[in-house]
């Protein structure tokens, strides 16, 4: 599957174009899959390349990477599934969902494989 992403970047963004790696839902994001940006020799559609607990999950900071993503013209996304771990502490707050809506408004899911999200701008 991580194969299949990495092709997907490479194929739906010609080189020297931005493409973004999220998650499925940015309302825990803690983490993402940072390296697809690396594997797949592409560069990241927002300054907001690696996730933090507290951070990509405020609705502030996910306005901002929309805009990012908007000013950059990214084509290509791939969501993982990010598996959420519980941590007795903020980050386990439920954050907004400003990011995800607007991918879904933006982007059409074209596959779906073994926890990856593929998006095409509409």
């Amino acid at each position: 599957a991580r194969v299949a992403a990495v092709e997907f970047l490479r194929t739906n963004a010609p080189a020297g174009t931005a493409v973004y790696s999220g998650c499925t839902s940015h309302r825990h994001a803690w983490a993402n899959e940072l390296d697809l940006y690396f594997l797949s020799d592409r560069v990241g559609g927002t300054k907001y390349l690696q996730f933090d607990p507290g951070m990509q999950n405020t609705e502030r900071v996910q306005r901002r990477m929309a805009a990012d993503l908007e000013g950059n013209g990214v084509r290509a996304v791939v969501l993982a599934d990010c598996a959420r771990v519980i941590e007795a502490n903020a980050s386990a707050n439920t954050g907004s969902g400003f990011l995800d809506a607007w991918l879904a408004e933006h982007y059409t899911v074209v596959r779906s494989i073994a926890g990856y999200q593929f998006l095409i701008r509409k």
